[in-house]
């Protein structure tokens, strides 16, 4: 494989590291290599059931492993995974079908090729820009009608992890799953950019590729920098405490998204979410919800805030009403919807066009058609009647050239008070602010709470302090949340 050249303007997006890891090195095991063409599986399995435990799994400086078969890792503990070279899948469509069809177990929107499960697992990349790369072969699926058999490339079943430095070339389909507690991901690099295609003449696009799904309690992700035809990063059913910040997604990104939630009227929930200091360029959305109609449970106290917007079709968007553009929408009579309850967007700033779809659109109305959508919409609230709650807004400067900046906004779903403090004049017109968001004052609490130790090569344990949920309220009611995310004790050392 020939990995591709990471742009300069990710530098921008990079964060210290702060973890140094788990695992121990007095047990090491050396992935071995085959000849160049030989599928390597087995000697990463081996690899992976020798180093099980207090162990560090090292694979091997420029070389190209092969990852032909799906790969399960489970019951690792206090494992650190060292990907110094490079893996890649088959470019072989149907041996990979026919081994995604024999596996049992499917995670979130499909079936996981790689598959980590455990406590206290580590996982870092190199810091070479041409190693540390999975290659997926994504874009020759990319143009074809979807498989049921199309694989996820990760999930990462961990309690107490960390990642760093992965890198992510040409996706089949979704990325990584995070559905576990106490994770901190550190600059995560994905690049499913089609080679035939732009954002605004598609022939290919990369559907379903998206960066991280987290659907876990207290995860970080810092240092994200991303090119996909989905969400960025996706927070998902049952997550909470959730911190994602100095972020840049680019290409035709759907978005940083919350759901979707409540698919086939299913309960679902996300709680205490904070996503901040965030470029988006080119992308469909900038910040979005979506639930299904029909279906219930809610999402409360999130805040979007700080968002650089280049050439974005629509900074802010809120649905209940998403569905499958495959199916079409669904036939529901229930006038159930999932709460929002407790959203706030501040300090939105940049430009959008007037293209509010991509290629991701192969139904007509496209998938993400709202009744009464205008080409100057910065703001669209698809919400049923009184299910939206304390939503805020300040500080959204954006603008398209030529076109004067609106909303859709039906005042009759918000009650008289949920309307005044809603922070522009509630309306299918042009969007007029009301309230701006003057200087937050946040008050935080550095109480700790120590619930896990990490073994060092000299058989000494570090504590490390896990994440702490720490909600307020700054002065101009926008709801926030600081030092949810995962601090690690910096004198871990572990080699």
């Amino acid at each position: 494989m020939i990995p591709p050249s990471i742009p300069t303007l990710a530098a921008a997006f990079r964060v210290a590291s702060s973890f140094g890891g788990y695992g121990n090195a007095a047990n090491t095991c050396v992935v071995a290599k085959g000849d160049p063409d030989s599928d390597d599986t087995l000697a990463i399995v081996a690899a992976f059931s020798a180093c099980q435990n207090n162990s560090r799994i090292v694979f091997q400086e420029n070389v190209t492993y092969n990852a032909y078969q799906p790969i399960q890792a489970l019951g690792l503990n206090n494992v650190r995974i060292e990907i110094n070279g490079n893996i890649q899948l088959s470019t072989n469509m149907t041996a990979i079908e026919g081994q995604v069809a024999k596996l049992t177990a499917k995670s979130l929107y499909g079936k996981s090729w790689f598959f980590f499960q455990g406590n206290q697992v580590s996982i870092h990349g190199s810091e070479d820009p041409n190693w540390g790369w999975f290659e997926g072969y994504g874009e020759q699926w990319w143009g074809l009608p979807s498989s049921a058999y199309r694989p996820r490339l990760a999930t990462f079943n961990v309690n107490n992890g960390y990642i760093e430095n992965l890198k992510h070339h040409s996706m089949i389909a979704w990325s990584w799953l995070v559905p576990n507690n106490n994770i901190l991901i550190e600059n995560h690099y994905s690049d499913n950019r089609p080679s035939n295609s732009t954002r605004d003449e598609t022939r290919t696009f990369p559907f379903n590729t998206d960066g991280i799904n987290a659907g876990g309690h207290n995860i970080t992700v810092r240092g994200y920098f991303g090119y996909n035809g989905d969400d960025a990063v996706s927070i998902v059913a049952g997550a909470k405490d959730i911190h994602v910040s100095k972020a840049y997604a680019g290409f035709s990104s759907h978005g940083m998204s919350i759901g979707s939630l409540g698919k086939g009227g299913e309960f679902d929930y996300v709680e205490n979410v904070l996503v901040e200091d965030v470029t988006m360029d080119g992308a469909v959305y900038g910040a979005r919800f979506k639930s299904w109609t029909g279906g219930n449970g809610n999402a409360k106290n999130v805040t979007y805030r700080n968002f650089k917007l280049i050439n974005v079709s629509i900074p802010i968007f809120i649905t209940q009403n998403y569905y499958d553009q495959s199916v079409g929408k669904p036939n529901v009579t229930s006038t159930n919807s999932t709460g929002v309850i407790d959203f706030h967007f501040s300090n939105f700033h940049g430009t959008f066009n007037k293209n509010w779809t991509d290629g991701s659109c192969i139904s007509n109305p496209c998938w993400n058609y709202v009744e009464g959508i205008s080409e100057g919409d910065a703001i669209i609230l698809d919400l049923y009647n009184r299910s939206a709650t304390d939503i805020t807004f300040c500080d959204i400067n954006v603008s398209s050239p030529g076109v004067e900046t609106s909303a859709l906004c039906k005042p009759d779903v918000f009650d008289a008070t949920d309307l005044e403090n809603l922070g522009f004049t509630c309306a299918d017109g042009p969007l007029t602010s009301t309230a701006s968001c003057g200087t937050s004052t946040l008050t935080t609490d550095d109480a700790s709470n120590p619930t896990s130790d990490v073994e060092t090569e000299t058989g000494a344990t570090q504590s490390y302090v896990a994440p702490t949920n720490i909600l307020s309220k700054s002065t101009n009611s926008i709801s926030a949340m600081s030092n949810i995310f995962v601090i690690f004790a910096t004198a871990v050392a572990l080699f």
